[in-house]
């Protein structure tokens, strides 16, 4: 009992209320304590500037992909070409140009996302025309892979409510991935009203996902098929879903190993006239 008594009386108290000692030993525990913190606040400051990068790299590469591929058209076709064809292809990389011009302006929103930050505007948005236009600027690419690429918009004034660059990149997304997988394979590009919301999907005949890796996919630079059999970081389809539940929507997959796979984003539709 004596020793125990002992062994309490050196135990320090709060700072301030005990003898020197005690008082040096409180002084120097809050000391480290407070390092440790500020060492673990600087490894995440660390970790989201490197996740930063990591998606901006991804998102300018995705937006830059469609112009590359479709100098590459011009250069081997521009002798045989009349000049309304070539002045619509110059268009068309003009338009791309401009989604990568877009992009570059985001990278910021990206990284709010990163953080948990990340706000929309709220508007109502046309479906078609932005699913037209990006489809249309990865032709040359799906050409080059040998995917054919399908649309079916069976409703011309669909609309929902969100951000239109944030559909863009949604849309982006979906279809670089569904490229990137099934190359030699078709590509099915679909939206359509379900109720309150409109279910815009891309269905591709790639590998396919196994049932264990569904939610897996989902999280920062995860991907469904092991390091090195494709390029990528693994960040497209964490963009896409936090661009969905931004929206007030959320994004599915049905896929399973060998069968291909299609990717679903549930978002709020807009029911009144578009101005």
């Amino acid at each position: 009992m004596p020793s125990r008594i002992a062994a309490k009386s050196i135990r320090p108290g709060p700072c301030g209320s005990g003898s020197p000692a005690d008082e040096l030993i409180c002084n120097l525990t809050s000391r480290i304590a407070a390092l440790s913190a500020e060492n673990e606040r600087l490894a995440e400051v660390v970790a989201a500037r490197d996740g930063f990068l990591a998606v901006a790299a991804h998102e300018l590469k995705n937006a830059l992909t469609p112009v590359v591929a479709r100098v590459e058209i011009l250069r081997r076709r521009l002798d045989g070409w009349q000049p309304d064809k070539i002045e619509s292809n110059l268009s068309q990389l003009e338009q791309a140009a401009g989604i990568f011009a877009r992009r570059a302006t985001t990278l910021l929103d990206v990284s709010r996302m990163a953080a948990g930050k990340l706000r929309l505007d709220k508007a109502r948005i046309a479906v078609v025309p932005v699913i037209q236009a990006v489809c249309d600027n990865f032709r040359p690419l799906a050409e080059r892979v040998k995917c054919d690429i399908t649309i079916a918009l069976p409703d011309p004034d669909l609309a929902i409510v969100g951000d239109q660059q944030a559909l863009e990149q949604i849309v982006d997304n979906l279809v670089s991935n569904a490229i990137k997988y099934c190359a030699g394979a078709p590509i099915s590009v679909r939206a359509e009203p379900v109720g309150d919301f409109v279910h815009l999907s891309v269905a591709d005949r790639g590998p396919g996902i196994s049932h264990e890796a569904h939610m897996r996919i989902f999280e920062c630079f995860e991907r469904a098929v092991r390091r090195g059999e494709e390029a990528g970081f693994g960040i497209g389809l964490w963009v896409i879903r936090h661009l969905s539940e931004t929206m007030g929507g959320e994004v599915r997959v049905t896929a399973r190993p060998g069968g291909g796979s299609t990717f679903c984003v549930v978002l709020p539709r807009h029911t009144g006239a578009l101005r």
